[in-house]
């Protein structure tokens, strides 16, 4: 699958919680979306996702099962643009492989980086994990 795109690199490193809370994102966004994660060991609905994947720190994000079908036989395409992230998260920060960094993606990812510090705030002052 070719993937291509490009790379938006949010400021902060990896934390466990990421992946719950940014498929906790997603699920708003796409409620009919796919998780896969990076190894192709697992994918299911974001619901399915965050009660029985094993933690990643990389994984695909598709806004639906068609997306996920049409990029498996397709890899990057006209017809599915926008419809996946790669989400890759280290020490150093979390990196979001997306078609474009224009159009329909850069609200969600201004609302995504918003989500992120909001949740990390909340654990951090309220010592408990954020919803």
């Amino acid at each position: 699958m070719t993937i291509g795109g490009h790379d938006v690199i949010l400021p902060f490193g990896w934390e466990p919680e990421d992946r719950d809370r940014i498929l906790r994102f997603f699920r708003h966004v796409w409620p009919q979306g796919l998780y896969e994660d990076a190894l192709g060991a697992y994918a299911g609905s974001f619901s399915e996702a965050l009660r029985f994947a094993p933690p990643s720190n990389e994984f695909f994000v598709y806004a639906s099962q068609e997306a996920w079908t049409e990029w498996e036989s397709e890899g990057a395409s006209a017809a599915n643009l926008d419809t996946m992230v790669h989400v890759i998260g280290d020490t150093t920060g979390i990196t979001l492989v997306i078609d474009s960094p224009h159009g329909p993606m850069e609200g969600r990812l201004t609302e995504l980086l918003e989500f992120l510090a909001r949740n990390r705030l909340i654990v951090t002052r309220g010592g408990g994990r954020a919803a």
